[in-house]
């Protein structure tokens, strides 16, 4: 991490190409800390859309695969004792891109859970979140802890 900055960076890239499902991530997960470099991961192409949450029913999206196929990436925070105090406004962005291969309409949206979060049913709203239409999608995981913390990073196919 440079000197200057107080923003820890990891950028999740996705690429949708190809009409064949396969949704894991690759890797399945990464681990980031306050000297390593940028954490990427690609997953897709998804084949088919899943529109959750639901407006005024869901809290979160509703994740069930591969009926309702949701990407899953396990990312592990690790920093030094001491680090939030000197940092106390460091973060750790997740940034998710795509390539439009169709129309110049597919939207995929970005949740951010603490812990490992699997299947959702929708009544699990995200710590963290980026669910509009624009690509890039970018959420921010702040504030920052000592030790170790893990998230489960969920991208969903909401149009493909």
């Amino acid at each position: 991490m440079r000197a200057k900055s107080n923003l820890v960076r990891i950028v999740v890239v996705l690429f949708f190409a190809l009409p064949w499902t396969a949704w894991a991530a690759v890797p399945a997960s990464g681990t980031l800390t306050a000297t390593s470099a940028p954490v990427t991961y690609s997953a897709g192409p998804f084949a088919a859309a899943n529109a959750t949450p639901v407006p005024f029913v869901d809290q979160g999206p509703e994740c069930f695969n591969p009926l309702q196929p949701c990407d899953d990436f396990a990312l592990t925070v690790v920093l030094p004792a001491g680090y939030h105090a000197a940092h106390p406004n460091a973060a750790v962005k997740v940034t998710v891109t795509w390539t439009d291969s169709g129309a110049g309409v597919s939207d995929y949206d970005l949740y951010i859970y603490r812990g490992t979060v699997i299947n959702t049913d929708g009544s699990q709203g995200a710590d963290y979140q980026s669910a509009g239409g624009a690509n890039p999608e970018v959420g921010t995981i702040s504030p920052l802890a000592d030790g170790v913390a893990t998230y489960t990073v969920k991208v969903i196919p909401f149009t493909v």
